[in-house]
Parts: C-alpha cells; sequence; structure tokens
C-alpha cells in the first residue's frame, strides 16, 4: 500500500528502458506518461515532463519509425506539447497509414482534429477508434474525445452525452470534467 498506481508505471516504463533499450514501445508509452501527467495537472515540473515526453517520442521513432502508436505518440507530442499541428498530423496520418488498425492512431489523430477545429473529423476518427476497440481499457479517452469533437462541431447534446459516457468509465480524466 501506498504506492502510486500511476508512479509506479512511470518507474515501471523505465526499467523495462533499462532492460531492453532497444525496444521502441516503452520509450513511446513513457513518453504518453509524461504527457498526461502533464495534461491532469500531476507534475512538479511541466516544462521537464513536455521535454521527457518529446526526447522519448523521438527516441521511439529512432528505434523503430514504421510503429504505428509511436507515430501517433510522437505526432500527440507535437501537438500537445508544441502546438505544432502541422508536424503532429503528419506523424498522425502516417500512424493511420501504417497502422490502420490501431485504435491509438485513430484517437490521437481525433485530439488534433479538435484542437484545430475540425469536430467532424475528431469525431470520425475517435468513433472509430472505439468501432476497432470497443472494449479498450482506456474506453474512457476515446469516448472523451468524441465528445470534444462533438463540442468542436457544435453538437452540445451528444458532447455531454458522450462526456457523461467518459465520465462513467473514469472521472479521474480532468481534460474530460
Amino acid at each position: 500500500f501506498g504506492v502510486d498506481p500511476f508512479e509506479q508505471a512511470g518507474e515501471m516504463l523505465r526499467r523495462a528502458i533499462a532492460l531492453d533499450p532497444g525496444f521502441a514501445a516503452p520509450y513511446s508509452h513513457l513518453a504518453t506518461w509524461h504527457n498526461f501527467r502533464t495534461a491532469q495537472g500531476w507534475t512538479p515540473a511541466a516544462a521537464t515532463d513536455r521535454e521527457g515526453a518529446a526526447q522519448l517520442s523521438a527516441q521511439a521513432l529512432q528505434l523503430d519509425h514504421n510503429d504505428a502508436v509511436a507515430l501517433a505518440i510522437q505526432g500527440q507530442v507535437l501537438s500537445f506539447t508544441r502546438r505544432d499541428y502541422i508536424g503532429a498530423r503528419q506523424f498522425l496520418d502516417r500512424a493511420i497509414m501504417v497502422g490502420p488498425s490501431c485504435p491509438m492512431a485513430w484517437v490521437l489523430s481525433s485530439a488534433t482534429h479538435g484542437w484545430t477545429g475540425d469536430g467532424a473529423t475528431a469525431v470520425e476518427h475517435a468513433e472509430r477508434a472505439l468501432r476497432i476497440s470497443p472494449f479498450d481499457p482506456f474506453a474512457f479517452f476515446i469516448e472523451h474525445m468524441i465528445s470534444q469533437g462533438h463540442y468542436v462541431a457544435g453538437d452540445h447534446e451528444a458532447a455531454v452525452e458522450w462526456g457523461r459516457r467518459a465520465v462513467a468509465r473514469n472521472a479521474r480524466l480532468t481534460s474530460n470534467l
């Protein structure tokens, strides 16, 4: 008891990197860990976490430049930490191209489309992610992106409906609140 599961996950990812520094996946997921920590407001050092996310996502792509998850996470890092939406879209579009059945590629693409005002595409991409992985353990995030897309598109009733679905699965996702 007393161990924060989120912090423990970060430590486990760092350990995975130490055990196999040539495997791209833990770099990508640790980059997401840093992004999530920043987005949730859990970080004591946002600039350090943003830089960590950028370095880790770039390292993952150096190790495996055709990994759909790594490409999607690199796009998310560029979009979320740098506000480089054009660069982000290049990585996200490539992630979808090399991994059309990768729900993370679709949902992270949804986020960037929403942030850039394209609500219809944001909804379409998040709905695709949910169809691909209907029992995804992160379905709350996918539902949140559907909510965000509807909000951006001006359909506030649907946004509230999907936002409530997301909160029912995970009430701690602050961006959904």
